[in-house]
């Protein structure tokens, strides 16, 4: 909404703005603010955010708009969603993404080169990794079977995603009604990687050693009630989500475009927006994205996601043209190792070309 004009409105205090692409350029002094400093600059601070009380002309406050938007976009991703055919076995390896004679998977649609999954011969009945209990290493399970009296159910961490069978994680049919818990963490750590990051979700956080008065915060695109995030009012849901658009438009700008031929989508998008499918390799299912700002403008992104005390994957870690080799990867990637090492990771796997590996070896990113 560039040139649109705008004004801020708290009890006695006021103040006339424009919208720019750089933020709101006060009529009165020509400076530009962001939408928090042309509060300070208007000489309120009010509970409720500035976008709350910065209007249009029409009456809608800028926080009604993101509202609006968010439903918007809300409604054509459920739209979308029901064309993803995910039951049709994939094209190509899950492994290597590369095409060739494959091994389908009997329970999902993922396919493997038999080489990439240590097979020797392709096999008539096979389940992938990502199907098989991680206690027993069976596939075999029945899908619709009553919890409180078949062990051969399966189980899904809510945290981590590994399948477990009833059988294989309990003693006696008292224990089964755990299980039934939603949602279910295989284990504590889980459990509590879980908590920490959903009571982290929206929460501005200052980076004491920096001088640019730099902060980071973790988001996550909410979908259901289950989700950490889903207790926000609809307005501070709304402030996320157009960060989250923020952040996904800095990835692009920093990285080719990515396409899912499978689904013809935006893979940055899919990942951002946490698109689910059946298929593994495009599950982006509890993917989360942290984001370093200064003075309300994002200039760093990083997304990923926490696979139980393992791993965690980083797939995208990028910085704003205009603000590169000022350290702020640096100051993004250090306050994800410090989060990593509280929630007890053990590792990182952070994809890279072979000219990138230099950089990433060095103490310093810039």
């Amino acid at each position: 909404m560039p040139r649109t004009r705008v004004s801020y409105r708290y009890r006695n205090f006021t103040k006339n703005g424009v919208i720019t692409c750089n933020g709101i350029k006060c009529i009165c002094c020509s400076k530009t603010f962001s939408a928090t400093n042309f509060e300070l600059h208007a000489g309120g601070v009010s509970s409720g955010g500035p976008l709350a009380n910065i209007y249009l002309r029409d009456g809608r406050s800028l926080l009604k708009c993101l509202v609006e938007a968010m439903e918007t976009c809300n409604l054509g991703m459920q739209l979308e969603e029901s064309d993803d055919h995910n039951s049709d076995s994939d094209v190509i390896c899950s492994a290597c993404h590369h095409s060739g004679l494959l091994v389908k998977c009997h329970n999902c649609p993922s396919s493997f080169h038999p080489s990439c999954v240590g097979l020797k011969k392709s096999l008539k009945r096979y389940w992938c990794p990502f199907c098989c209990c991680r206690v027993c290493g069976s596939g075999v399970y029945k899908a619709n079977s009553n919890y409180l009296c078949d062990k051969a159910a399966v189980v899904c961490c809510g945290q981590c995603e590994g399948r477990f069978h009833i059988g294989c994680i309990t003693e006696d049919c008292q224990d089964l009604a755990f299980c039934l818990a939603k949602p279910w963490f295989c284990n504590s750590q889980c459990c509590e990687v879980e908590r920490m990051l959903g009571s982290l979700i929206g929460k501005k956080i200052l980076i004491s050693t920096s001088a640019e008065g730099l902060t980071w915060s973790i988001l996550k695109y909410s979908r259901c009630a289950q989700d950490p995030s889903a207790n926000l009012q609809p307005g501070l849901m709304a402030e996320q989500h157009a960060k989250l658009c923020l952040a996904a438009e800095v990835i692009n700008e920093c990285f080719m475009p990515l396409t899912e031929p499978r689904t013809n989508s935006d893979v940055i998008s899919d990942l951002i927006f946490n698109r689910e499918s059946n298929l593994s390799r495009i599950n982006f299912k509890g993917f989360y994205t942290i984001i370093l700002e200064k003075e309300d403008e994002v200039v760093a992104v990083a997304a990923f996601r926490v696979r139980g005390d393992k791993i965690a994957e980083l797939p995208f870690v990028c910085t704003r043209l205009k603000y590169r080799r000022q350290g702020m990867c640096r100051h993004l990637m250090t306050e994800i190792e410090k989060l990593l090492w509280v929630l007890k990771v053990e590792r990182i796997i952070l994809p890279s070309t072979k000219e990138q590996l230099p950089t990433w070896m060095c103490i310093s990113i810039g």
